[in-house]
Parts: C-alpha cells; structure tokens; sequence
C-alpha cells in the first residue's frame, strides 16, 4: 500500500509537469570492495563466483614460484576440496595444510582483486564484470540530463535533498530504513582509504586511469 502510495505522488507530480531526472552513484573503488566483501563476508559466494573470478584471484595472488609441483597441486586441490565443500558440505572431512596460503584466507583481498581487473582489463570477458567496470561502458548517462547526482557515501543529507525536490519529504524514514535494512552497504570514505592504503603505485594509478570518467561525471577526487 505505502510503495502504491509513494508511486501515485510521483505521478501526479509528472502529470503536472514536475519532472525531476537523478541518478545515485558511487565511488568506482567502492564498488570492487562491496564485491570483495561480499565473497568475505557469505562464504558460500565464493563457490558461486569462483569461476568468474574468486579462485584465479586467489591463485594467481599467492602462488610461489619456489614450490615443486607436487607441493603446488596439493595447494590447489585443497582449495578445490574447500569450495566444493561450501556447496555439498562433505562428513568425512579431512583437515587442510595449516600452512595453505589459497586458504589463509580463502578468498581474494582487495589488492588481489585488483590484480585480477588488470590482468584481464580489455582483454576478456572477466575484465567487464558490471561489479567493476567503468559505469561509462555499461550506462547511458551520458545521454541524460540530469538535475541531481547523488554520492552514496553522502547519505543521508544527500538522500534528503532528493526527498525535498520531489516532495517526498514525508516518507524521508521509510526510505531510511530500506537502505539500512541493507547487509552489504556501499564502502564509506573512511573503508574507502582504509583499502586505499593497501594498494601499491601502480594498482592505483591503474584504478585512476580506468576510471577517469567517472571520477570527474561524478565529482570524485581520484582514489
């Protein structure tokens, strides 16, 4: 009833001729580290994104060129064994290497991940994952005219002065409790340099290069 009530407001409000054209954004880098945190924090999306990106991540981050090959398979296959096992939980569970690196931990941090996107940036299919390619590649809102860019990470008084403009002021709380009814909320300013700092030189300037666009359509200072 509320959402039918909500959607009839608005419009009338067209009706009248009171369009209003927004879009919410948010930072480009907080984008990768919600779907980095996704895979930490619901162990099962790691066997659901293992093969798009999750176990080349992983491996490619932490294989040692000084194991002999006996050593690195059993890594791998430990790994393997771990995933599977995320799906069909298995009763005769044998323990793995303390010493795994693929499992310490088993799903790929923030700087691997972005070895990852420059490992495969324009090159294949897992390079423009929608979770990190430049929102200019994938949305038309160059073709728009907007009147109101909101940043996520402004919330609420940004969300606010949405409301205001569309008359919706009324329903401010509502729209309150649906974004913090949210488990897995957009990185903020302090996670966003919290993983900025576990970046090197060269992954940064490769996240500013890639996503120059965006940085300046949306008002971002570069990462």
């Amino acid at each position: 009833w509320y959402q039918r009530r909500v959607r009839k407001q608005w419009y009338q409000r067209r009706v009248r001729g009171a369009n209003l054209r927004f879009t919410v954004v948010r930072h480009p880098f907080s984008r990768i580290i919600s779907h980095q945190r996704k895979v930490m924090n619901y162990p099962k999306q790691i066997y659901a994104q293992r093969g798009l990106w999750v176990e080349d991540a992983v491996l490619d981050g932490r294989t040692n060129s000084s194991w002999d090959l006996k050593l690195t398979q059993k890594y791998k296959d430990e790994y393997t064994s771990y995933v599977l096992e995320l799906k069909y939980p298995e009763p005769f569970h044998q323990p793995f290497s303390k010493e795994n690196p693929y499992l310490n931990p088993p799903y790929p941090t923030v700087p691997e991940l972005v070895d990852f996107i420059m490992k495969h940036r324009d090159k294949d299919d897992n390079g423009q994952n929608g979770h990190w390619r430049p929102t200019l590649e994938w949305c038309d809102i160059c073709q728009n005219e907007l009147d109101i860019i909101i940043q996520l990470e402004e919330e609420p008084m940004e969300l606010f002065y949405l409301l205001k403009h569309t008359g919706l002021w009324e329903h401010r709380q509502s729209f309150l409790e649906k974004h913090n009814s949210s488990s897995n909320k957009s990185a903020g300013r302090k996670e966003i340099e919290k993983y900025r700092a576990q970046l090197n030189q060269k992954q940064i300037n490769f996240l500013n290069n890639m996503y120059a666009a965006d940085l300046e359509m949306f008002g971002y200072d570069p990462i």
